[in-house]
């Protein structure tokens, strides 16, 4: 399945983003100081806490557990602030998620625990906005370290909210302790917000060339989902080769699939998307297609061996299809293995910047998923406050985001990347401004704010512009060489 949404594609496939959970980027330990300030702030103007539970290793002494809630009561002004403490330390987590108000998705963080796992409710009402932030606890880097904030008016220049301090196991360090088959293969998945997947069927081969010829009926398991999440597991005494395939509401199978390496003693996590997927990163480097012992071919790996793939695979300015800027897998595998340490460690921390950064924009893109169509309807109903708040957050992600495009663009000149790792991923960058640009040109006659949607507008057309410029030079540099 090829990934076509811009947050999740980074440096044609190899760089696909990892999972924000479970997979936890390799990030230097830091303490989240502007989000932490800021919540202190709040807390002294009149809060009242609401549930404090904190568990201790009898051995150590060491907090094992521990969840903080804080009723808070203010005005809407001491708030203007909070979401910026949030993009200010989105470098230092590993998950970043703001949910707007009138959205009606509910968030629940799960809390993992040696002798329990439960959810905690954090945004349970459409009215709230929500901020969060996880990061490795400084202490323990085993534990995860949440802070959130959600609110909602209650009245005329008043809010009411909660604010939340939960410190509990890592997700991927929970999961990890509960593999203990060094022959089990098992896939953990979860269903993403814009799907309303309920089933999905896994194929399983031991090459690439008997997957190729493997009949639509010739699954092995289903895996249904519940609860949003779906599981697979098998005992192996070899790696083989597998699929991953949607069965549609009306019985028939997703034209696009998604293929694996099952290798046992290995566990496989994927949350799945409308027409892309978030793959487990890690898995792919050490064991995977990216590791150099995949036993997919080359179509399978580059996720083209559909007809509707193989259709849109050549990644290129014009519409017509180059071979020209196809690069090999063997091109990009040498590549990686000539990093060293310290090189690879860069490359982590671009990847981490990416993430935290494509998941806050998922949230204030117009036109992107559901909280991208709430705040466009915001949009038309013209709140000029709500708008101009909510454009300056995406300006400056956008210019975050410019940033590490080009923090990206120096990495792989320094270590002599193919010319194809730079080419995709500005190409990928303007086709996400691109469609932006479409949709707020589709707003123009039915937004209420034509100040906003004209500075929106403006902004996005500058980026349209710099990165076609860009990309043509970009061409045009590697046709020469």
């Amino acid at each position: 399945m090829k990934r076509l949404f811009m947050m999740l594609l980074v440096a044609s496939n190899i760089f696909a983003v990892a999972m924000a959970q479970p997979n936890v980027k390799k990030l230097e330990t830091k303490t989240p100081d502007n989000v932490i300030k800021r919540l202190k702030y709040i807390e002294d103007y009149d809060s009242e806490v609401k549930n404090v539970n904190k568990k201790r290793n009898p051995n150590t002494g060491q907090i094992e557990f521990s969840e903080k809630m804080i009723h808070f009561k203010t005005s809407p002004c001491e708030l203007e602030d909070i979401g910026q403490a949030f993009l200010d330390d989105e470098n230092k987590g590993y998950q970043l998620i703001h949910i707007v108000p009138n959205s009606n998705e509910k968030f629940s963080l799960k809390i993992f625990d040696k002798d329990d796992t439960h959810a905690t409710p954090i945004r349970t009402k459409s009215s709230q906005e929500m901020w969060l932030l996880c990061t490795k606890n400084p202490v323990n880097p085993t534990l995860r370290d949440a802070y959130a904030i959600v609110w909602e008016k209650t009245g005329k220049d008043k809010v009411e909210g909660n604010i939340y301090y939960i410190s509990s196991i890592r997700p991927d360090i929970y999961e990890k302790k509960s593999e203990t088959s060094s022959s089990t293969f098992m896939i953990d998945g979860r269903v993403g917000y814009d799907l309303t997947d309920s089933l999905y069927v896994v194929y399983m081969a031991d090459s690439a060339e008997e997957l190729d010829q493997i009949a639509d009926s010739a699954f092995i398991a289903y895996m249904p989902v519940v609860n949003k999440r779906f599981s697979f597991s098998v005992e192996l005494d070899k790696p083989k080769v597998g699929r991953i395939r949607t069965v549609m509401p009306d019985g028939s199978l997703c034209e696009l699939w998604t293929n694996l390496d099952f290798v046992p003693g290995e566990t496989y996590r994927i949350t799945t998307h409308n027409g892309f997927y978030d793959g487990d990163n890690d898995y792919e480097m050490r064991v995977g297609r990216y590791s150099g012992k995949s036993l997919l071919n080359r179509d399978q790996i580059k996720g083209i061996d559909d007809q509707k793939e193989a259709e849109e695979s050549h990644i290129v300015v014009s519409e017509q299809k180059d071979e020209f800027f196809i690069v090999t897998d063997n091109e990009m595998v040498t590549w990686y293995n000539s990093l060293n340490n310290k090189q690879k460690a860069r490359l982590m921390e671009l990847q981490a910047r990416i993430t935290t950064n494509g998941d806050a924009l998922k949230g204030n893109s117009m036109g992107n998923g559901k909280l991208g169509q709430e705040i466009e309807k915001d949009f038309a109903n013209g709140n000029k406050e709500v708008m101009k708040s909510a454009v300056n957050i995406y300006i400056r992600l956008c210019d975050d985001r410019n940033k590490i495009i080009k923090d990206y663009d120096n990495f792989f000149a320094e270590t002599k990347a193919p010319s194809n790792n730079t080419i995709n991923m500005n190409q990928e960058t303007l086709k996400e401004y691109s469609k932006i640009q479409q949709n707020l040109i589709r707003a123009k006659d039915t937004n209420g704010n034509k100040e906003e949607w004209k500075r929106w507008l403006d902004y996005v057309n500058k980026q349209v512009k710099f990165y076609t410029d860009k990309l043509e030079k970009l061409v045009a540099k590697a046709k020469q060489q």
